[in-house]
């Protein structure tokens, strides 16, 4: 039988992101906290590139143990017995890695999703989710207490996460494009949920709307622990790529003459030029603005009624 996080952990709590709902300053909480108060409670899983560059990066085993898991899946069952080794060859050096010093391990990492969207895609929100939170299961096994996902009105959701895209990897699919991608049916946050339940059936699964709930009741909500107790003075400061057309076309020239640009440049390129930020009218119709606001609330609705899920808030948030 194929080992698992599970033969080291207890109890194992993961935080699916996903990806601009204020992950990246809940993961340097997480790693401030880890860092300064020392925790023996449990063992913390966040993405180096949330923290600071000397933190060890697990994020390159993940996707080699996500690509891997996909090519076993593939395979006839002749072949699976090759695949299988090098699966296990790659957990054992993530454990290794990890190294367990708890019985309690937390995992943040929206990355287990996948790419949010692809232009050739439209409508369709994480398209990999599936296929690679299969994969998760397997590394996790069966020791998972709970389930925890921020989901974010979808304009904002949709302009927020494709400058993120473009600014630090140049891999929009460009703001003319988001327009059409929402234009007809989106299988969205109700459809992604609906895979979170299908692959993990017997767990509990929080949602967690943007807006409606502090980044210090996520801490609380996913290690049990508060904040402040926790940690009196930390310092986490996350530059969110909330772009305006300047700093866009800056880095876009930039990047025309061949230059590379380091998340530290873009950083700073995005903090220091000022201008007109992009909003949800310079990209979506006022038609299309409201039908996707509509969506967004009924799909919470219908996500609330699911069996093992709960919609968790501080608020309710009337900016959608």
């Amino acid at each position: 039988m194929r080992k698992s996080l599970s033969d080291y952990y207890s109890s194992i709590f993961i935080h699916l992101g996903a990806h601009r709902t204020g992950t990246s300053r809940l993961q340097k909480y997480l790693l401030e906290v880890q860092t300064k108060a020392g925790s023996q409670h449990y063992d913390f899983v966040v993405p180096q590139v949330a923290g600071q560059r000397e933190q060890p990066d697990h994020r390159n085993f993940i996707k080699k143990y996500l690509k891997q898991h996909a090519r076993f899946e593939k395979k006839y069952l002749f072949f699976k017995i090759f695949e299988s080794k090098n699966l296990k060859k790659i957990f054992d050096n993530y454990v290794e890695f990890l190294n367990p010093k708890s019985k309690t391990l937390v995992m943040s990492e929206e990355n287990f999703l996948g790419q949010a969207f692809y232009a050739e895609l439209p409508g369709t929100l994480y398209p990999e989710a599936e296929r690679n939170l299969r994969a998760v299961r397997s590394l996790i096994g069966l020791n998972i207490e709970k389930i925890f996902l921020s989901i974010r009105p979808y304009p904002d959701f949709l302009i927020s996460y494709d400058i993120m895209r473009e600014a630090y990897f140049n891999r929009g699919i460009g703001l003319a494009n988001l327009s059409n991608w929402a234009h007809g049916e989106i299988l969205g946050w109700q459809k992604l949920v609906e895979v979170v339940r299908t692959v993990f059936p017997n767990t509990v699964i929080e949602i967690w709307p943007y807006g409606d709930i502090t980044i210090e009741r996520q801490f609380s909500r996913l290690t049990g622990d508060s904040l402040s107790k926790v940690a009196q003075d930390l310092t986490t400061d996350v530059i969110n790529a909330s772009a305006t057309f300047e700093a866009l076309e800056l880095l876009q020239e930039r990047r025309k003459t061949g230059l590379i640009l380091g998340k530290e440049d873009v950083d700073k390129i995005l903090k220091s030029i000022e201008g007109r930020k992009i909003g949800k009218k310079d990209v979506f119709s006022l038609v299309d603005i409201g039908r996707l606001s509509k969506l967004y609330l009924s799909e919470l609705e219908a996500v609330s009624k699911m069996s093992n899920v709960i919609v968790f808030r501080d608020k309710i948030s009337t900016n959608y």
